[in-house]
């Protein structure tokens, strides 16, 4: 509570604190500090839900994250009074699903342009797990892209498995992705597609009635 209320100007310096405390970079404590800021002033009900064990902390976070974006205060009750009263019985995934929709419908440009910045910031990101292997991902990336590249991945995989590849789909797929940012892949051309993505767009959207989410299928809302 106390750390919700900092003013901005002490804002590193608490940053810097919470990081000694909890041992952990002064990033990861600027982003707890922003978590309480947010629970303590625009999103109460969530914070209450949390310290009653109603959610956890990952659940809360998705409540935070997902409705920054959206500035009118009348839109974030809405949002949170649908989504909170059976956040207990869903996983934090489909409550993120849940809210991004809502959003999506309910404040449009909100959702493009938290969209449009998340994009700004798209990256490659890699690291070393430890044990002679590592982990490669991108974020930021646009969600019909990123469908499109994980299906044609996926029609990469199988091409080689009906060759008679010996290796696991699974396997396949992360080795194909390896290959083919390396060059290396040998592999057979994907097979064919019947169709790249799939997505659903309510006809009223289509006509120009309304701006209603589309649905990305595998993916969720877009």
């Amino acid at each position: 509570d106390i750390a919700g209320r900092l003013p901005p100007e002490l804002a590193f310096t608490a940053a810097s604190e919470i990081g000694t405390a909890l041992v952990c970079a002064d990033e990861e404590a600027t982003g707890q500090l922003a978590l309480a800021k947010d629970l303590v002033e625009r999103l109460p009900e969530v914070l209450e839900a949390m310290l009653e064990g109603r959610i956890d902390k990952h659940k809360a976070r998705k409540f935070v994250t997902t409705t920054r974006p959206v500035e009118d205060p009348k839109i974030v009750r809405k949002i949170v009074g649908e989504v909170l009263p059976t956040a207990h019985k869903a996983v934090a995934k489909n409550i993120m699903s849940r809210l991004t929709y809502r959003v999506n419908k309910l404040d449009p440009k909100a959702a493009a342009g938290r969209s449009e910045r998340a994009r700004v910031q798209r990256r490659v990101n890699y690291r070393d797990r430890g044990d002679g292997t590592a982990v490669i991902s991108g974020s930021g990336l646009p969600m019909e892209d990123a469908a499109a590249a994980i299906e044609r991945l996926a029609a990469v995989a199988l091409a080689a498995r009906r060759d008679g590849d010996p290796r696991t789909l699974r396997q396949l797929r992360a080795d194909a992705m390896v290959g083919l940012l390396a060059g290396t892949w040998p592999g057979p051309e994907p097979v064919y597609r019947v169709g790249v993505i799939e997505l659903t767009v309510p006809l009223t959207t289509l006509m120009g009635l309304q701006d209603l989410p589309a649905e990305l299928a595998g993916w969720g809302p877009l």
